[in-house]
């Protein structure tokens, strides 16, 4: 993912690119996140298991919190947002769309959800 960042044209180019790649599991056979899927199962009853999913959520944040820094310094969300909090919305959300995927979801609904996720950005 901090490749990509690097790579892409904007912060605000990397978070959309980030949440249509669940567009790729649509018609397939969902291949969900292993570190929000293992967080779904074993994060409440495996205290060693939980501690390993959330240094992973932490360090998705992170590149999430990055992208969102750039795109407020190229002028695509608002300065004064916490970055932080939109970097675990972004978290959530991604969580949200792999789990619409794994449950059926069509395309244009992941979509039209990814849509309002974007906007909520700009607000």
């Amino acid at each position: 993912m901090r490749q990509g960042l690097a790579d892409a044209p904007s912060g605000r180019r990397f978070i959309e690119d980030f949440l249509h790649s669940v567009l790729r599991d649509v018609g397939g056979a969902p291949r969900g996140c292993l570190v929000m899927n293992t967080a779904s199962e074993l994060g409440q009853s495996e205290p060693a298991v939980a501690q390993d999913v959330a240094q992973s959520i932490g360090r998705f944040r992170a590149v999430l919190q990055a992208a969102v820094e750039r795109a407020q310094r190229e002028g695509d969300i608002a300065p004064e947002r916490d970055a932080r909090i939109l970097a675990s919305y972004l978290v959530s959300s991604m969580s949200g769309l792999k789990t619409q995927a794994k449950a059926g979801a069509d395309a244009q609904t992941l979509k039209d959800i990814i849509a309002v996720i974007l906007k909520a950005l700009s607000t």
